[in-house]
């Protein structure tokens, strides 16, 4: 993904959690807070916080925590906001999540950023920081549950696949 589009997608959660959090959302407070606890534990770049540090490379889990619980918060409220569903042409997809579940992985992951020290040479055991923030990456992307309605048929394929029926006209059978 281009940089700018990086920039502008932090760019777009960062003020939707900023506003969803004004309004008095719990778990729009918790996401903003990670990605400024993304700057100020210095996970990411200086000026550009939606790339990891170089520090902390090795422990890429601990470094995209923050961003992938401020990204998983966004798109959940935004499911609320739109009632859980979304259509794209004869696509309907339904998202479901436990609430609750949510909010104590999102309360997980601010526990864990919080204990970071802000100097990325003076946390100890990054190893085993790493392995937690890999938990709880993964348990935050199984709360979300996509269901997906389509018809197959040839529309479908058009829709989702429109390049396969043209690649496949380039080769002539014998």
């Amino acid at each position: 993904m281009p940089a700018r589009d990086e920039q502008s997608n932090y760019e777009n959660t960062q003020n939707f959690l900023k506003t969803c959090s004004r309004l008095g959302d719990k778990k729009a407070d918790i996401g903003a807070q990670c990605l400024e606890l993304n700057e100020s534990r210095r996970l990411c770049e200086a000026g550009m916080p939606w790339r990891v540090n170089e520090d902390y490379v090795r422990y890429h889990d601990l470094a995209t925590l923050p961003i992938c619980a401020a990204v998983i918060a966004h798109f959940c409220l935004a499911a609320d906001l739109e009632s859980g569903s979304a259509s794209f042409h004869d696509i309907v997809l339904r998202v479901n999540f436990d609430k609750d579940e949510l909010q104590q992985a999102l309360d997980s992951v601010l526990k864990l950023l919080k204990g970071l020290d802000d100097n990325p040479s003076n946390v100890k055991d990054k190893a085993d920081l790493n392995a937690e923030a890999k938990q709880l990456s993964k348990q935050l992307n199984q709360i979300v549950q996509i269901v997906c309605d389509i018809t197959i048929d040839e529309k479908a394929i058009e829709m989702l696949f429109p390049y396969a029926s043209r690649s496949l006209a380039a080769y002539r059978l014998p």
